[in-house]
């Protein structure tokens, strides 16, 4: 009788899955303010974290306007900046605004947090409508 050859068995590579080097994201902006922010809260993306200005309770002429009459305005200080939009082929477009910068948003826009007694919205980078000069 002849003997049954056995075939070897050939050991194919395994491949090792290829670790990705993500570039670190850039910190974010953050405005120095009275309250430490970045304890309590920081954006991601392309977020932009936004403190309303104060509505005038006064007309020009004189007159009072009461809170139930009164309309939040649409523009505000940037207080804190995400560090921006990170594309599908992964380049990361940094945000245009920068912290300080009184700017004018979209009426609608944003969502309104509380953080401690302070009263803030945070936005998309494209519901800002522009950037008001001093």
């Amino acid at each position: 009788m002849a003997k049954a050859k056995k075939k070897k068995q050939v050991k194919k590579p395994v491949k090792k899955p290829v670790k990705k080097q993500l570039k670190k994201l850039p910190k974010t902006t953050k405005m120095k303010s009275t309250t430490d922010m970045s304890n309590m809260f920081v954006p991601l993306d392309d977020r932009v974290l936004i403190e309303r200005s104060d509505v005038a309770t006064k007309t020009a002429s004189g007159l009072f306007i009461p809170d139930s009459g009164q309309e939040q305005t649409n523009k505000g200080t940037v207080v804190c900046v995400g560090p921006g939009h990170k594309s599908i082929k992964g380049h990361l477009r940094p945000t245009s605004v920068k912290m300080g910068e009184r700017v004018l948003f979209a009426k609608y826009a944003g969502t309104e947090i509380k953080i401690g007694d302070d009263e803030y919205i945070v936005l998309r980078e494209t519901d800002i409508i522009g950037v008001l000069e001093k």
